[in-house]
């Protein structure tokens, strides 16, 4: 449990408030402040890294930072390829 609180608060400390825990659960840790990573040319970049590039895998598919936008761009890319609606539940 250290090493999980050491690497979380390390990201956190980084302004990297967002964490894969897994491939289907991302932790998101509320920094209580804007961040420069939550504007439009970040949305553009992980669109086009993420969702667009279509050679890359579901598990590859982005090489960015864990980011609140990748989910949503690996939801939307999942919901287009299946043709199955995807839902997201936030605790």
């Amino acid at each position: 449990m250290g090493v999980i609180l050491t690497v979380l608060n390390a990201r956190f400390r980084a302004d990297l408030p967002y964490t894969w825990l897994d491939t289907s659960h991302l932790l998101a840790i509320n920094p209580c402040k804007a961040l420069s990573s939550i504007n439009d040319a970040s949305v553009r970049e992980y669109e086009e890294h993420c969702y667009r590039d279509m050679s890359l895998s579901l598990a590859s598919a982005c090489v960015l930072q864990p980011h609140v936008y990748e989910l949503t761009a690996q939801m939307y890319l999942l919901m287009w390829r299946r043709r199955e609606s995807q839902a997201l539940v936030m605790q």
